[in-house]
């Protein structure tokens, strides 16, 4: 992964970190998830802003039982300012060594299995 795609991966964080201060502070309820819009079904991500709201505010249960895929975020929150910085400042490209583990099939199937079941309990849950 270049330059480029680390500059794109910076700002998408910090556009992610942007909309997390405005839909906390400004209690801003806008509808994100284009399959719940254009379909009327929550997709496996539907929860998560309000999953990583309950989550800044210290309550890890109600997050995970909002949507357990804030596991993984809080994961991918947490390392990713040290990986880009890292990766910008290295030349190291550790983002592309992450990629290539997370394509092979030994992830793919327990995660695609694992997003399945959470599609399943979003749309039970009428999320």
């Amino acid at each position: 992964m270049g330059k480029r795609e680390t500059i794109i991966l910076s700002a998408l964080y910090l556009l992610g970190i942007a909309w997390m201060f405005i839909y906390i502070h400004y209690k801003v309820n806008i509808l994100l998830c284009p399959t719940k819009w254009a379909l009327g079904i929550p997709c496996p991500g539907c929860g998560m802003t309000r999953a990583l709201s309950l989550l800044l505010k210290g309550d890890m249960v109600a997050a995970v039982t909002m949507n357990p895929n804030i596991v993984i975020a809080l994961v991918g929150i947490v390392l990713a300012p040290f990986l880009l910085f890292s990766q910008w400042f290295t030349n190291r490209d550790y983002m592309g060594r992450i990629n290539s583990l997370l394509n092979r099939k030994q992830f793919l199937i327990p995660f695609c299995t694992f997003e399945i079941m959470i599609w399943a309990y979003n749309i039970m849950r009428h999320i």
